[in-house]
């Protein structure tokens, strides 16, 4: 759907420069490349993990993407860093945050395997094989 909005957008503005048009290597077709590459591998990461843990652990770390552009931004483009001491309370109560997650999913994991495993008291009918002639 993107692509026939870029088209029709396209037409509409740049119906008569043709040039517009042509694919040159240059920063602009690298950084839309590299765009698709990283959304596609992210989308199938993100499709595997929820398969394996399930979605909670896919919400909780989509807000990394925001400290992934971040560090990314900085080293690439060599965007400045403000470490005001809201940002670092902030980040301090991002790594909290995950660290209640996570502990709150460990004891949710440990109730459920509790609950799971029988008791050695209890005791497991025999099946009796029938044989029928």
């Amino acid at each position: 759907m993107a692509a026939i909005q870029a088209v029709i957008f396209a037409l509409c503005h740049h119906r008569t420069d043709h040039s517009k048009w042509s694919l040159r290597w240059n920063a602009r077709l690298i950084v839309t490349v590299s765009g698709g590459i990283f959304y596609s591998t992210s989308f199938l990461l993100n499709m595997k993990v929820t398969r394996r843990r399930g979605p909670l652990f896919v919400s909780v770390f989509n807000p990394l993407a925001l400290v992934m552009a971040a560090i990314l931004g900085s080293i690439l483009l060599g965007e400045k860093w403000r470490l005001g001491r809201y940002s670092m309370l902030g980040a301090a109560l991002v790594v909290f945050g995950y660290y209640m997650v996570f502990w709150g999913k460990s004891k949710e994991t440990d109730t459920i395997a509790e609950t799971l495993v029988q008791p050695k008291s209890y005791h497991q009918p025999e099946l009796v094989a029938v044989a029928v002639k």
